[in-house]
């Protein structure tokens, strides 16, 4: 369909004036300048003609490339992939090219192709090239998790129509009990003055299928004109319509400054058994296409599709409200949710409930792919691919639904079709869009009365944000994606914020809740965030452990939020009280701690524990120093001895206190001297003085497996002041030093 929903909307070129001119020129032209006129004329099945016997007379490599692609281009605007990759792979083999789009339309033909493994290879080297482009990372990621595509397989069964043709035949509309209006380029029985330049096919029309006998014909004949006419779509009991067309009126064809003919909307109602003749809308422009209209169920919302300027990319789809007088109200872009940079056509609106649309710019499977959302809150809806067998690889667009909601029409190019559009029967036993859902409440930790008007902020992967406030029953909800990673903030005034992390790891229900006790902020509380040292950034899921030194009972077992905080209340205490903690931190690969902590609740409020301790964490790593992280200051000795002294013990008093908060770590302590004095004497003195520190550590209660000492004397000096130098005493005592290297944690 990449043919029709280009030229349907970006460029309708007419033969008629331009044949006569093109074969006079031709006598001149080489085969390479007709190709080039014809490609700029978008009559690409003509240049496609004089582009391949330019191909075999040429016999320069960079014409010949340059030749490949614009080969390779004009078979992706035919639409056919099998041969747009055949063309594309003779020349796009590195990441080398005059063009990165080139490596984008490479990818989607491979794509089209179901090569998803080389067309995630393009799309990288694309993304590369264009950083930023949201279409080419939005399908790379779609192909990267493309599971989720198939999860309809077996419960959507999907045929051909009976009643297509040989030719295009797309965009089904209901008219009617047993009529269905579609858009043909099917043979007409009327004079046409030449055929459509794109592919030299011939033009649309409206046509009529009748299911109660099988019978196919044209719809009015004032309806259809010479140029092309669809979609349609049929509202307010079947009395109106409104058509998309070529701007044609009055047997006048109009273009627009720069010489092409928009689309524009037609409306015409159902009088004495006869449509009225179509009449332009007011929202139509001579300078841009408006089509692909849409209905709400009372028909005063119209949706359609536009390329108008201001909007997110090629074409984008809008909605208008009409006034009282009949005319259609100011356009309003439906917004990035649902527009993207490429292009968004075909809406169709669902008992004002869902809409359905293709896009090419939300990821899919390849070419155009069908997606559908809840209207009611479209703003904070993500689209949803409605996946395998609706979509294919190629191109999917136009579905409707009837009245079940579970079975309709759809168009699509897909195998079988021969690169040409057809209309395919869907019926589903399940339904069509999976309404994934976030949902939970937000109560009173301690009371547990739900807390309306609190505030829920959500953030997703894309670092978009949308926040919502609980009703009276304390509930939210938010539409999200399967197997993403979202943030939930809560705040409410009086209460202390709190966050969550959610992984929404697909279940049979789609539906995740996560609900939140928040805390009362008391008179008196107390609060920290734990950091990583060094970095300041903060850490989750710390384990945060408190004891009440008067009492030796636990008051506080949790973790933190995903913003490093805890929170304690202390909503027994009164005004000049004493609070005594015991405070330990813990998370694995970092280096445990434990505190203490003793205030006098002199003025209400809540303290911050992180102005008062040291929260921060040190990451630790086999190999590690320990003695560096907690600042130990130099184990000294007598002269010529191993024995402990009181200073020392001090020091080494704090790797016991180390150890026993992190009960898992094995430590090597290491004692070096500096090169004065005999190369084997300080080997061994050195080796008495940590074996007589490990000793005196494990004589603090620290099992003996856990800690070794070893003496290296003078074998790992930290400078160049060996045997023989002249250095300074400052030199020589930075060399006598004691290590304890973490050998397991």
């Amino acid at each position: 369909m990449k043919k029709i929903s280009t030229y349907i909307f970006i460029v309708i070129s007419f033969i008629s004036t331009v044949s006569v001119a093109q074969d006079l020129s031709a006598i001149w032209e080489s085969n390479l300048d007709q190709a080039e006129r014809y490609f700029d004329n978008f009559s690409y099945s003509k240049a496609l003609e004089k582009y391949k016997v330019a191909f075999e007379n040429i016999n320069k490599d960079s014409v010949q490339n340059y030749v490949s692609l614009k080969i390779a281009e004009s078979y992706r605007k035919l639409n056919d992939p099998e041969q747009a990759v055949e063309w594309y792979a003779k020349v796009l083999t590195s990441q080398e090219s005059d063009s990165a789009l080139y490596f984008l339309h490479y990818a989607q033909a491979l794509s089209a192709v179901e090569r998803y493994a080389d067309a995630k290879i393009y799309y990288r080297w694309y993304d590369e090239l264009k950083e930023g482009d949201e279409v080419a990372s939005a399908q790379l990621k779609a192909l990267e998790n493309q599971s989720g595509f198939y999860d309809k397989v077996g419960q959507v069964n999907i045929k051909k129509a009976d009643f297509n043709a040989s030719n295009m035949d797309f965009a089904p509309a209901f008219y009617r009990d047993s009529l269905l209006l579609f858009v043909s380029s099917r043979k007409k029985s009327r004079l046409i003055n030449g055929d459509f330049n794109w592919d030299e096919s011939d033009y649309l029309d409206l046509f009529e299928y009748n299911s109660a006998n099988g019978s196919v014909s044209r719809f009015f004949k004032h309806i259809n004109t010479k140029y092309h006419e669809g979609p349609v779509v049929i509202y307010n009991n079947d009395t109106e319509l409104l058509l998309t067309r070529n701007n044609y009126y009055k047997k006048k064809l109009k273009k627009s400054t720069d010489g092409i003919t928009k689309l524009q909307l037609f409306h015409s109602r159902y009088l004495d058994d006869k449509w009225s003749e179509p009449q332009p809308i007011n929202l139509n422009s001579t300078e841009y296409s408006i089509g692909h209209p849409a209905i709400s169920g009372d028909g005063k919302t119209l949706y359609f599709v536009s390329d108008m300027p201001g909007g997110y990319g090629g074409t984008d789809i809008y909605k208008s409200k009409i006034d009282s007088t009949g005319s259609w109200g100011q356009p309003i872009n439906l917004g990035e949710s649902i527009n993207t940079a490429a292009n968004e056509m075909f809406p169709f609106v669902w008992q004002d409930q869902y809409l359905y649309f293709a896009s090419n710019g939300h990821g899919g499977l390849g070419g155009l792919d069908i997606f559908g959302l809840k209207l009611q809150d479209s703003e904070a809806s993500v689209p949803v691919n409605l996946g395998v067998p609706i979509n294919s690889s190629l191109d999917d667009f136009s579905l409707i639904v009837d009245e079940t909601g579970t079975a309709g029409f759809l168009s699509s190019n897909r195998e079988g079709s021969k690169n040409q559009d057809d209309i395919y029967k869907f019926n589903s036993s399940v339904s069509l869009i999976a309404d994934y859902k976030l949902v939970g409440s937000v109560i009173d930790s301690e009371e547990h009365f739900p807390l309306s008007n609190s505030t829920v902020t959500l953030s997703g992967d894309t670092n978009s944000k949308s926040s919502v406030s609980t009703n009276d029953a304390g509930q939210y909800q938010f539409s999200i994606k399967p197997n993403k990673t979202y943030l939930l903030e809560v705040s409410r005034k009086g209460y202390i914020s709190k966050s969550k992390e959610l992984i929404s790891q697909k279940n049979d229900s789609n539906k995740w809740v996560v609900k939140f006790e928040l805390l009362k902020v008391y008179d008196f509380g107390l609060k920290g965030v734990i950091v990583e040292s060094d970095q300041d950034r903060p850490l989750d899921s710390v384990s945060v452990h408190f004891i009440d030194n008067f009492t030796g009972k636990v008051v506080l077992d949790t973790i933190t939020s995903k913003a490093g905080e805890f929170y304690l209340s202390l909503n027994d205490k009164k005004l000049n009280d004493r609070v005594s903690f015991q405070i330990k931190i813990e998370k694995e690969g970092f280096l445990s701690k434990t505190l203490t902590f003793n205030r006098e609740l002199d003025k209400p409020g809540i303290l911050d524990l992180s102005e008062n301790l040291d929260l921060a964490l040190d990451k630790i790593e086999v190999g590690a120093d320990i003695g560096k992280l907690i600042d130990i200051q130099p184990i000294y000795f007598d002269l010529g001895k191993s024995e402990i002294r009181k200073d020392a013990a001090k020091e080494l008093d704090k790797i016991v206190e180390v150890m026993k908060a992190n009960p898992k770590m094995v430590i090597e302590l290491g004692s070096h001297t500096d090169a004065r004095g005999s190369d084997a004497f300080n080997l061994r003195l050195s080796d008495k003085r940590a074996k007589a520190s490990a000793a005196y550590i494990v004589s603090q209660g620290i099992d003996e497996d856990r800690i070794s000492g070893k003496g290296y004397g003078e074998t790992q000096l930290i400078n160049d002041c060996g045997n023989g130098v002249n250095c300074s005493e400052e030199e020589h005592q930075l060399n006598r030093r004691t290590e304890f290297k973490v050998l397991k944690f």
